[in-house]
């Protein structure tokens, strides 16, 4: 039975990645009939479940119930999956103005599926960001109805799901002339709740096996040989044609008060996040990001010829016959035609998704936000209270009627007087005006108006590169102490090098307190900047996670040695995916279902697992290098073995509780939580992969430290193939570029 299971699981793995080729050759449509929808694919899942279900009262795992229950949970999940397929129905609706529809067409079969209720579409519109024509969201206003008489109204759109008695409804699509929507229809009463109840188990068995005084987990960090475990594994120049305002007036013109994402800051921020938008972080000819807003604001048809646009994708560039970095106007023909606007045919379905379309998709974004921040709507800068609210305005914006004349010609006239002054290069107006308008600001504002303290600190933090400074010291010091330990060990009992590895450590312990000290002052500065905790984004918690691990590393190496190096190296990694991340700062909401927490909590767990996969791939690539040397004895290859098998508890369990994690958010904004995408699958076959190394009683391979040491490094490819090779060879919905 032993074999059974865990060779059912082996091929189980390669059918997986064999899937994900053959869908890049074939299309989706066909591997998730001839695989993933197949006989033979459920049989080969249930032989996997039944025998496992066998082994695990052969082996009477019940007497650990932490372990029990994480395979009961698994268990579960499938069981959840085998009913949303034989019980669950996907389909479409199409809705036209007026008329009640009561059944949908299920993908499957093409057969009509009746619903308990009626559907009648009421409306639909179309969004537009501001001052432009480019769509911002795709709208249904729904009536439900039951006998004929409508019980209440409902809203559906890209990132609202609409739930009517376990029926959950998407948008998708939409008619030509208005008058219709299509609706994506997910039918699932029974498949979900067990799903959902397998997670609930999981996150439980997760935080017992971890937390349990007499768990596997536990009794390895008590293990006497780790008590000597060496330290070792503490594993431009200006453009002479674009016009723009000098350093000092871009300074001041960055204190201006703007209305940005939800909350008022200094337009410098602005400023800053566009430049890291359009840029990818790059900034352009040593212009300062005031600079650059000044100039597309000031000098459009300047700023429309500097190639200042960043296009990151190979395939679109080569579409579109243009280098790296391009202009506004190279995305217009002679005859004034937009190049994307061909391209951009089915972005908004979700089902046909491509690498090509997202990154249209993203090249698009920059173009409408620069559109926009050129016709003035992104300038939201005039403050007016009304109705005891305080509203604030952009030149664009359609004013109220009962606003006093002289404000309304300060807001149309405020920037074209600032134009002339600087065409002029009158710097003294230009500079008087300035002032005298943040004045008007903090006057109308009252007391929502930024203090000067606040900018100060706000301009302060936009231009403090601290994460991407601590991500290279903790990379590069976390890699020398690993290289300088290591001559303990292969050049054993010489003194000059065991003081001078002695001096490092106590190095990196004072580097360790400094970078926690760092951390801690950018996180409360953050807070004081953005009013609240730093925990909404991404970016925010792939910082907060590198807080937490330094903090541990600093509190706790004096007990284990290899948390001083192994901190460095691991939170070097999170700052850098977060420096990553902050590369698309959110400059507008176009893509609302990203802005989810349990994104960011999928994200930042999924990280660190990595994170630490990487460390124990690091760890047996040491061990096989001193075997090779003839320095790593037995007893050295069996401590590297247990601190290995140590950090794999947590990647594994945290690679399970990321990828689950993603499913909910998934179900929660899209109806569905698993798609059978590439990257899902081939998450998937990491925490099969991974999962087998705990199996040292099932498979006796892995009581041996060669076998482990290979075997963790062979993995981790699979983990590469996942992060990097989907993106590149398979493409996707979670591709990207």
């Amino acid at each position: 039975m032993n074999k059974i299971a865990f060779g059912a699981l082996v091929l189980l793995v390669v059918c997986l990645a064999v899937a994900t080729f053959i869908e890049a050759r074939l299309g989706a449509q066909y591997v998730s009939e001839c695989v993933y929808g197949s006989f033979w694919f459920i049989g080969l899942w249930a032989v996997t479940a039944v025998t496992t279900l066998l082994w695990l009262i052969r082996q009477k795992t019940y007497r650990k119930p932490a372990v029990f229950l994480l395979h009961l949970s698994l268990l579960v999940i499938l069981a959840g999956a085998f009913l949303t397929y034989s019980t669950g129905v996907r389909g479409y609706m199409h809705l036209r103005e007026g008329v009640a529809e009561n059944m949908f067409n299920a993908r499957d079969g093409g057969y009509l599926f009746p619903m308990p209720f009626s559907l009648a579409l009421d409306s639909f519109e179309i969004a537009f960001y501001p001052g432009t024509d480019a769509p911002a969201d795709y709208i249904s206003h729904l009536d439900v109805m039951r006998d004929g008489e409508t019980v209440r109204r409902e809203l559906v759109s890209m990132n609202n799901i609409l739930s009517v008695d376990g029926f959950r409804f998407y948008q998708t699509s939409y008619d030509p002339d208005g008058k219709g929507s299509v609706l994506s229809v997910n039918y699932d009463p029974w498949g979900i709740p067990v799903t959902y109840t397998g997670y609930i188990l999981l996150g439980i068995s997760i935080l017992c096996l971890l937390l349990s005084p007499r768990g596997s987990f536990r009794k390895l960090l008590r293990h006497p040989l780790l008590k000597i475990v060496p330290v070792l594994l503490v594993p431009g120049q200006l453009s002479a044609q674009a016009r723009t305002v000098g350093i000092s007036e871009a300074e001041k013109l960055g204190n201006i008060s703007v209305m940005y994402n939800g909350r008022i800051a200094p337009l410098q921020t602005l400023a800053h996040d566009l430049t890291l938008k359009l840029t990818d972080g790059k900034g352009y000819e040593g212009y300062s990001p005031v600079q650059i807003l000044a100039g597309c604001v000031f000098f459009p048809e300047d700023w429309q010829q500097e190639p200042f646009i960043r296009i990151k994708d190979k395939l679109l560039r080569e579409t579109l016959g243009t280098g790296e970095y391009v202009s506004l106007s190279a995305f217009f023909n002679d005859r004034n035609e937009y190049l994307l606007a061909t391209l951009n045919t089915g972005i908004y379905d979700r089902d046909r998704q491509s690498a090509l379309l997202k990154a249209i998709y993203g090249t698009d974004e920059k173009v409408q936000i620069l559109r926009m921040l050129q016709q003035g709507s992104l300038l939201t800068v005039f403050p007016n209270e009304e109705n005891g609210q305080l509203k604030w305005y952009s030149p664009s914006d359609d004013l109220p009627e009962g606003m006093g004349e002289t404000e309304k010609l300060l807001i149309r006239d405020l920037f074209g007087l600032l134009k002339t002054y600087v065409s002029e290069n009158d710097w003294e107006n230009f500079a008087y005006t300035v002032d005298k308008f943040r004045i008007y600001q903090n006057r109308k504002a009252g007391e929502h108006a930024l203090s000067e303290c606040e900018i100060r600190c706000e301009k302060f933090y936009n231009n403090l590169a601290l994460i991407e400074i601590l991500y290279k010291i903790n990379l590069v010091s976390g890699l020398v102490m690993f290289l300088l330990s290591g001559l303990v060990i292969i050049i054993p009992g010489n003194r000059r090098i065991n003081n001078f590895v002695t001096i490092s450590r106590r190095v990196a312990r004072i580097m360790l307190w400094c970078v926690l000290i760092a951390l801690t002052a950018y996180m409360g500065l953050r807070t004081y900047v953005s009013g609240r905790i730093p925990l909404s984004n991404g970016y925010e918690t792939m910082v907060f996670v590198s807080w937490m691990i330094v903090m541990i590393a600093t509190l706790f190496n004096h007990k284990f040695r290899l948390l001083i190096p192994f901190g460095l190296l691991l939170s070097g990694f999170t700052l850098l995916v977060a420096s990553l991340g902050q590369m698309n700062p959110q400059i507008t909401p176009l893509m609302p279902v990203l802005l989810s927490p349990w994104l960011s909590v999928h994200v930042s767990v999924i990280m660190v697992a990595y994170a630490l996969c990487a460390f124990i791939m690091l760890n047996g690539v040491t061990a096989l290098i001193l075997r090779a040397l003839n320095k790593g004895g037995g007893e050295m290859q069996v401590k590297l073995m247990l601190v290995s098998r140590i950090f794999l508890y947590p990647a594994v369990l945290l690679l399970g509780a990321g990828i689950f994690i993603g499913a909910v958010w998934a179900n929660v904004s899209w109806g569905r939580y698993w798609a059978w995408d590439p990257k899902e699958v081939w998450a998937l076959i990491c925490f099969l992969i991974y999962g087998l190394a705990f199996h040292l009683q099932s498979i006796p391979l892995f009581r041996r430290p060669l076998f482990f040491h290979v075997f963790m490094v062979v993995a981790f490819l699979s983990l590469l193939m996942t992060y990097f090779g989907v993106n590149s060879l398979l493409g996707g919905m979670h591709s990207y570029n």
